[in-house]
């Protein structure tokens, strides 16, 4: 079912003829995993396996998806954009030069912005895939659904739960293909700081104060209204329009909770319904996982590029990888329609899930990251925007329901929840206006 507002107050772009379509893949050969594709896996996330006897596994056992790319935009071996860490105060450095104002905005709304990790059993193993996510009210996260939802080898079942059981993982680890495993746990943690083994132990998650745990909040409903891939159109040069799907998962949003209504949390973030024209600089926050310099070779591979040097200049960028990351950009378009919105913050595996904000605004966001694309015709990182009708129907579904959030938020939301209105969604409460 497409899903199209039945009025509007923002302005359309012109309808587009797709001349031609093509899938957001990089990857050409989708055969089984063997140890050579197991190398250039691309989803932004990642898997940290271990036994349950053993102590955590060590950052350098990072499995890398490969259904998504990530786009760190460089020339030349020189990134474009600035990334950049938290320091453990979640403060930015003073050696990143910023205006005063976007330093606080950028500061207070990176706070909602945390490290999903996600354990897997197979057995007596356990396994962990880490992504990013940020919370939306006192108790509810989103996140690219692919961090949660993922298939490594087209072998899945749903599980009543709502998540993905995962029949069979190849790696390069020491995972067995005979061995059944299933989504277990999910946690979220907000501090800047996420190094496995150096500052958090996969072993003792339960007992650490700073991690929440989360449970879906289903996604059933959302598969069944919204049948079609997202979309991005691009204009050719020659004034036509290519049509690109994005297959990692067809809709690629998920809705968490925290799983303990005692937990909730104060700090959180609105979507943002500002005229597109006052937002001049933009930026991504995630987690990039942690990546060895063979693997960052094959994924971020560009001609006359000393990927070595451009390897250590990420590292030392992002401090290492594994820690709360800024990625500025003053490019991207962000769509009021049915279509993919685009950006060219630099990105890494990992940060899927995170937010694209607005660096003019504090405690708002644009859209969704979900990751990227080394297709050489379009070579863009992508997000659904808030004005997505797929984030619109999520939104109205498991955040504007909430009465005490309505209560508090309203007045505020009111013009975004006229524009979600707009749309012949099923309404499931009374508490939008009609």
């Amino acid at each position: 079912m497409c899903y199209k507002r039945m009025k509007s107050t923002v302005e359309e772009l012109p309808p587009i003829v797709v001349t031609q379509e093509k899938d957001i893949d990089k990857d050409k050969d989708n055969d089984a995993l063997n140890t050579q594709s197991m190398k250039r896996l691309n989803l932004s996330g990642s898997i940290l396996s271990n036994y349950k006897t053993t102590p955590p596994a060590s950052p350098s056992k990072v499995l890398l998806n490969m259904n998504c790319a990530e786009r760190v935009f460089h020339q030349s071996g020189k990134v474009e954009g600035h990334l950049f860490t938290l320091n453990s105060k979640s403060k930015i450095p003073s050696s990143v030069k910023l205006e005063c104002t976007k330093r606080s905005n950028l500061e207070v709304t990176s706070n909602s912005v945390g490290r999903i990790f996600v354990r897997l059993k197979g057995g007596d193993k356990i396994s962990w895939f880490t992504g990013t996510g940020f919370c939306v009210s006192h108790d509810k996260v989103i996140t690219a659904a692919h961090v949660v939802n993922f298939d490594l080898n087209n072998s899945t079942t749903t599980t009543t739960s709502g998540l993905t059981s995962i029949k069979r993982i190849n790696s390069r680890s020491s995972l067995s293909d005979d061995v059944s495993w299933s989504m277990d746990k999910i946690y979220i943690c907000f501090i800047p700081d996420t190094s496995i083994d150096h500052e958090v132990d996969t072993n003792s998650l339960e007992e650490n104060d700073d991690f929440y745990e989360l449970e879906t909040c289903g996604r059933q409903d959302i598969d069944q209204h919204f049948k079609d891939h997202l979309v991005y159109i691009k204009q050719t040069d020659d004034n036509k329009s290519v049509s690109y799907k994005w297959k990692t998962i067809k809709n690629d949003i998920e809705v968490l909770r925290f799983k303990n209504p005692q937990k909730r949390r104060e700090e959180y973030l609105l979507p943002s319904f500002t005229s597109k024209e006052n937002l001049k600089e933009f930026w991504c926050c995630g987690y990039p996982g942690h990546i060895e310099l063979e693997v960052f070779q094959d994924d971020y591979q560009g001609k006359d590029v000393d990927m070595k040097e451009l390897y250590n200049s990420v590292n030392k960028m992002t401090s290492g990888f594994q820690k709360k990351t800024i990625a500025l950009s003053e490019s991207a378009h962000i769509h009021d329609n049915q279509y993919l919105s685009v950006h060219q913050c630099p990105t890494l595996k990992g940060m899927s899930g995170g937010i694209i904000a607005s660096s003019n605004e504090a405690n708002k966001f644009l859209g969704v990251h979900i990751g990227g694309s080394n297709d050489t015709d379009i070579h863009t990182n992508f997000a659904i925007s808030v004005t997505h009708p797929l984030f619109c129907y999520v939104y109205q579904k498991h955040i504007l329901s909430d009465q005490h959030f309505m209560s508090k938020h309203r007045d505020q939301l009111q013009p975004y929840i006229n524009y979600i209105n707009n749309f012949n969604f099923p309404k499931n409460n009374d508490l939008l206006p009609p």
